[in-house]
């Protein structure tokens, strides 16, 4: 890979200034975009923000949100995107967790919410005049922070994942190598700018000079209107999504170079039908600590492989390390540890965390798995996805798969709780239509340490954009303490 530069960001609207880089109401040329960006940053200065200020930006998928990312780019200030659908006191703590020198949302309700905070909140700028404020003197570097992210699922403490200049634009150039983008391409924002994936298509389209499309919102129609209105080459989707637009229009990405699927586990039958479909799919594996995707599965590996979490993009390296932190050699079982300059520096404020889970060896992720001959990296399991119940161990995702056969039963998630005779009791929150068939059914067909103790009926299990499941809301939901489950 050639030598990484941040001359795209320093010379931002020059080098691709007649090309379209964003398609909204209207079409926006990176000179005009550029424009925008000039003018937000004298007014975010005036805001009270300079050279290494954090800033929360609690938005949509908008114009608003790439334009204030530049401009606190330029400014050497770091954008920390929140997730807005977050219940409002998940956020209050985020926020207090960061502790921003301004929050811009153009939400009412959660601008009401966090006034009491007493950190500076914005909704819009003015748009001034063109005037030039004073940029740092001393040069952006790549090893600067460029983003504080937090990861889905953070639950009893806010994890927040710091990225710099280089974990981004290394992994956007991976990607962009891998598919070979050009210019006049566009990229559909078909995941929400708060989660790594969709925050990724920022930096992937605009370092290349391509076009990044905004659906109205981010919904099934939403974006089958948006794929059949602009044609976008590229988009990412979570299985959820793509399964809920191929029910609605099954012929929607004819024109569609490539479609990234990823965010949470495909299932058999999904690749099943993408093969039949002839579907351009790139199964790929990531997350927030790696700068999106660092695996990736053609057709012509999940042909043969459809549980294959995909081989590493460009130069990135996975590694199977054993209990003794050695490594383990093809088809043994054991840690996945990704091995890249796409991995970030560690988690904000969180010294002892980033100890452990970021090492010399790389980042050591949440997840069991091994790599094939073939080079086919495969993940079994999440590594708290186990709970030991009267000394046995239970692995929570076989089992879920297992628990999903049962006819009874559309949707379950499994966890463990605190319990005297057990130590760790096995609960599920199941999402049924018959209670009564249901337990009856767990009952015949699930025996010893398979069986849960302890069951919870819902009308559905939240889950995040992503399709994983909102664990704190659920245990809310349930009414459990956060301070009680244990998987």
């Amino acid at each position: 890979m050639k030598r990484l530069s941040l001359s795209w960001l320093n010379k931002f609207g020059e080098i691709h200034p007649s090309n379209v880089a964003i398609i909204s109401n209207r079409k926006l040329t990176y000179s005009e975009l550029n424009e925008k960006v000039t003018k937000r940053i004298s007014a975010i200065v005036s805001a009270g923000v300079s050279k290494n200020s954090r800033v929360a930006l609690i938005q949509k998928n908008s114009v608003d949100f790439i334009v204030n990312l530049f401009a606190l780019w330029k400014l050497g200030a770091t954008p920390i995107p929140i997730n807005f659908r977050l219940p409002v006191s998940e956020i209050k703590e985020q926020i207090g967790f960061i502790s921003p020198a301004l929050i811009i949302t153009d939400d009412a309700k959660i601008k009401d919410s966090l006034k009491k905070l007493n950190f500076p909140i914005r909704s819009r700028f003015n748009s001034g005049k063109n005037s030039k404020a004073e940029l740092p003197t001393d040069k952006i570097s790549l090893n600067d922070t460029a983003l504080l992210m937090f990861t889905s699922g953070s639950a009893s403490k806010p994890k927040c994942v710091e990225l710099t200049f280089r974990n981004l634009i290394y992994g956007a150039n991976n990607v962009n190598n891998l598919i070979g983008a050009k210019p006049d391409d566009k990229w559909l924002a078909s995941l929400p700018f708060y989660h790594i994936g969709g925050f990724s298509i920022i930096v992937r389209a605009l370092i290349r000079g391509s076009a990044i499309v905004l659906p109205k919102e981010l919904s099934t129609s939403s974006i089958i209107q948006s794929v059949s209105k602009h044609s976008p080459d590229y988009l990412s989707l979570v299985p959820t999504m793509l399964k809920n637009i191929l029910a609605e229009k099954e012929n929607v990405f004819t024109k569609t170079k490539a479609i990234f699927l990823g965010g949470s586990a495909i299932g058999d039958q999904l690749v099943s039908t993408i093969v039949k479909k002839k579907l351009s799919v790139i199964i790929v594996y990531g997350s927030t600590e790696t700068a999106s995707m660092v695996t990736a599965s053609t057709s012509d590996d999940y042909k043969r492989f459809p549980r294959a979490a995909g081989r590493p993009i460009g130069e990135n390296k996975i590694l199977i390390s054993g209990k003794r932190e050695n490594a383990l050699s093809v088809g043994k079982i054991g840690d996945v540890v990704v091995s890249s300059q796409a991995v970030a520096k560690g988690y904000f404020n969180n010294p002892k965390l980033t100890k452990a889970f970021f090492t010399n060896a790389g980042y050591v992720t949440n997840d069991v798995g091994y790599v094939n001959k073939e080079g086919l990296l495969f993940i079994k399991r999440r590594k708290d996805a186990v709970i030991i119940s009267g000394g046995e161990n239970i692995d929570l995702d076989a089992l879920q798969k297992e628990i999903l056969k049962l006819k009874s039963i559309s949707d379950a998630y499994l966890f463990g709780l605190p319990d005297e005779k057990w130590g760790t009791a096995l609960a599920a929150a199941i999402v049924t239509k018959d209670k009564k068939k249901c337990a009856a059914e767990i009952e015949k067909k699930l025996k010893g340490i398979k069986k849960p103790k302890i069951l919870y009926f819902v009308k559905e299990l939240p889950k995040t954009e992503l399709g994983k499941v909102n664990k704190s809301v659920l245990l809310k939901i349930l009414g459990i303490n956060e301070k009680r489950r244990l998987g």
